[in-house]
């Protein structure tokens, strides 16, 4: 599946250093312009939580997608009646690379 530009998108933010665990990350739009904990700047990613069969290499591909959503709760709902096909959920960036 591919994200075209006429979809809204979801929100991720962290900070742009990333120097430690302690630093600002979240779902959603940042409500702060700086890390409380390094005082690097706040990002956010525009893109979608996708629902994935689990491969063991963590490649995962845009067109392999089961699903996109707007919020991390409801893929990860939609994860769960799949427990026994393995699906898991994944962050899908607008550019459709995946990550965590």
């Amino acid at each position: 599946m591919t994200l075209t530009t006429t979809q809204r998108f979801a929100h991720r933010h962290e900070c742009q250093l990333h120097i430690s665990p302690l630093c600002t990350y979240g779902n959603g739009k940042a409500t702060r312009q700086h890390c409380k904990y390094c005082g690097g700047a706040v990002i956010t990613h525009e893109g979608m939580w996708a629902t994935y069969t689990w491969r063991g290499d963590g490649l995962y591909r845009d067109h392999e997608a089961h699903g996109l959503y707007l919020s991390r709760a409801r893929a990860e709902a939609v994860a769960r009646e799949h427990l026994f096909d393995n699906w898991v959920v994944r962050w899908m960036w607008r550019n459709g690379e995946t990550g965590r």
